[in-house]
């Protein structure tokens, strides 16, 4: 089945097989997997907060809404806790959602539109080089995909059904990130364009969406208001009202649109440009009448009816919209847009610029120079991952948190840590990152006391660090990674959000330790024993 991928290359009238399509996905998603999982010492740090997360179900966390450790949790309960468990969950759900999207560019347009365009997404920068990044904006990614198939079909055959299932995206979106509402904004102006209200179940079904939505949200509204909005503060304090408004958060704004269009799918652009260079010259060298123009593919799909919206419209708003929005919020509001917001909308955004170009016959510009170009372009790919790691070329490595030497760490630690506490280590207390690290390089696998604040950690019960002891991490950076909140409203917002972190009681006879040059940007790494308390019951296995 995999031949016949290839051989549509070589045929302008050959349609992509489904399952074609399915199995490359599985093979590229399988050897860059591999390329991360043999080159990182550590899972990124969402990962492993993802990883800590896991330990407790609930209707929320501190920082996010919880479909995504839900995700996880049946994994890590078959599997256990392992980094490779965040990767393929991570790299999976990211496929599927390109070739769940794969099927909707096919339905609009052809395999081989469909197709091309799956190649252009996997060069954008954050698809392939953090395929094993698993976070909430992988979550996104998917229900956004998901909301923009119901969404098309739903104007396309004016179906209750369809209205329904939006809904449930919408809302199973909305417990993934609350980014979501950017794309709700876009469907309403895709309903103003489509004039919905002229349709009664266009009507009646985005009110329907609207209700189901909120219905599937409400557990965690419910959760938020139970805990005084925390996540909703980390929200504002880290990037809503982090930045900076005036005419420094315009040209940041604008900075960052421009890498996102022009940086993040920078090496996209450059695989279609050479293929439209190459369809150009063939057509040159052929008769008139040997070009094969995109109407000659055969009918893929005989259910397919007029949508009231063309693709290329639904596309760039489902896409775009979301874009402008951020980058509006960043002109007006002072938001800090960070470099990864815009993994839900570039797939999407793309194939909608591609048909900003109605004379060029994509389906024939799908040929076998495109697919070396892609696969040159992966290949430097791997190389800058490979060489860029601890397992690369002294002078290439970088300070990464990737290659950071958690186990090092774990190793120099754990004789003097398990003595002075008299067996296993329960608790490590730290910022999520490199305790984190340090839990996932132990066997025992201790639970993370994310700086000592136990509202942020309801997976440690309030009496565990009196009976059983701890370990209190702290690494010394070559750079501070911390930022100071640019306005008092963030700032406030970060107070707020913080409350409940207890002062730390630090014994002068406590037992001390550090280790040095571990990498990643990490010049040393600290720790300090907390003794049991005397008096405790004794401490259980976890």
């Amino acid at each position: 089945m995999q031949l016949s991928f290839f051989r549509a290359l070589d045929d302008a009238r050959a349609s992509v097989p489904a399952r074609a399509a399915g199995l490359f996905l599985l093979a590229f998603g399988a050897l860059w997997l591999l390329v991360h999982g043999g080159s990182v010492l550590v899972p990124p740090m969402d990962n492993l907060e993802q990883l800590i997360w896991v330990r407790k179900l609930d209707w929320g966390y501190y920082k996010h809404p919880p479909l995504t450790t839900v995700l996880l949790w049946p994994l890590v309960q078959l599997f256990g806790l392992h980094g490779w468990v965040t990767y393929v969950l991570g790299g999976g759900l990211t496929l599927a959602s390109l070739g769940w999207l794969w099927w909707l560019l096919r339905r609009m347009q052809d395999s081989r539109f469909a197709t091309l365009a799956l190649l252009a997404m996997l060069c954008i920068t954050f698809v392939a080089g953090r395929l094993h990044f698993y976070n909430h904006n992988i979550t996104l990614l998917l229900f956004t995909v998901a909301s923009a198939v119901f969404a098309w079909l739903a104007f396309e055959q004016q179906r209750w059904r369809w209205w329904l299932l939006l809904g449930c995206s919408l809302g199973l979106g909305a417990l993934a990130k609350y980014q979501i509402g950017l794309s709700v904004v876009a469907l309403l102006v895709l309903w103003l364009l489509a004039r919905g209200w002229q349709s009664p179940v266009h009507r009646g079904g985005l009110v329907l969406a609207g209700l189901v939505s909120m219905a599937v949200f409400a557990p965690h509204a419910w959760w938020q208001l139970q805990q005084g909005g925390g996540a909703l503060g980390y929200a504002l304090s880290t990037s809503v009202e982090a930045g900076e408004a005036g005419v420094s958060g315009a040209l940041g704004s604008l900075q960052w649109l421009a890498d996102q269009l022009l940086g993040r799918a920078m090496l996209s652009g450059l695989l279609l440009g050479l293929g439209v260079w190459f369809w150009r010259r063939r057509l040159r060298r052929q008769p008139p009448e040997a070009a094969i123009p995109n109407a000659n593919l055969r009918q893929e799909d005989g259910g397919k009816q007029r949508a009231p919206l063309s693709a290329r419209i639904f596309l760039l708003v489902w896409g775009g919209v979301p874009l402008l929005l951020m980058t509006l919020m960043g002109m007006l509001m002072g938001s800090e847009l960070q470099r990864h917001w815009g993994v839900a909308y570039l797939p999407i955004l793309l194939p909608g610029l591609m048909l900003l170009a109605p004379r060029v016959d994509w389906a024939g510009v799908l040929s076998r120079p495109v697919w070396r170009t892609f696969l040159v372009l992966q290949l430097l790919l791997v190389a800058q991952v490979v060489l860029t790691s601890a397992h690369g070329l002294p002078k290439w490595r970088n300070k990464s948190w990737r290659n950071f030497d958690a186990a090092r760490v774990a190793a120099a630690m754990t004789p003097q840590v398990q003595q002075a506490l008299g067996g296993p280590v329960r608790v490590i207390i730290g910022d999520s990152k490199e305790a984190g690290a340090v839990a996932l390089a132990l066997r025992e696998r201790p639970l993370v006391l994310l700086n000592n604040n136990y509202r942020w950690s309801p997976w440690v019960p309030e009496d565990l660090v009196a009976r059983c002891g701890a370990v209190v991490l702290r690494a010394d950076y070559l750079v501070a990674p911390t930022k100071e909140p640019a306005t008092e409203a963030a700032r406030e917002a970060a107070r707020v959000w913080a409350q409940g972190a207890r002062p730390l009681v630090i014994p002068q006879d406590a037992v001390t330790g550090h280790v040095e040059n571990l990498g990643g940007g990490i010049t040393a790494m600290h720790w300090v024993v907390l003794p049991p308390e005397s008096g405790q019951p004794a401490c259980s296995a976890l």
